[in-house]
């Protein structure tokens, strides 16, 4: 939990755009135990950048009507697309239309997950998403 902490606090002074990308890298990196001690942070509202919270609550409205935990996961899935999409374009990987609407459409977190793993040693987005 310290790690996760110093992580937060050492992103905070980046850019929202940065900052969104490594919050989501740095949760994705954390164990659920880590990650729910985490939120009990006072700080965590700076923690998560305004579109990352818009994604997530988006996710959880519309997991009320259908199962609150598929709708966590779309909107995480999607937070953590949008990052992605980010960070691919700062690798300056180049990607078709049909590849962006790939990624910020996909819901399945499991896939988003298995994409952010890939990303930092794939070639090209074509590897990235075979």
């Amino acid at each position: 939990m310290p790690i996760g902490r110093a992580a937060v606090h050492a992103i905070l002074r980046l850019p929202e755009d940065q900052r969104l990308l490594y919050s989501l890298l740095i949760e994705q990196a954390l164990s659920e135990a880590a990650r729910k001690a985490l939120e009990m942070e006072p700080q965590i509202e700076k923690f998560f950048s305004e579109a990352h919270r818009r994604s997530y609550d988006q996710g959880k409205a519309k997991g009320e009507a259908e199962g609150e935990a598929k709708g966590k996961a779309e909107g995480e899935a999607k937070g953590k697309a949008e990052a992605l999409m980010m960070f691919l374009k700062r690798r300056g990987l180049a990607m078709t239309d049909d590849q962006q609407r790939l990624i910020v459409t996909c819901t399945e977190l499991a896939t988003v997950d298995r994409w952010l793993d890939r990303a930092f040693t794939v070639a090209s987005v074509d590897d990235l998403l075979a």
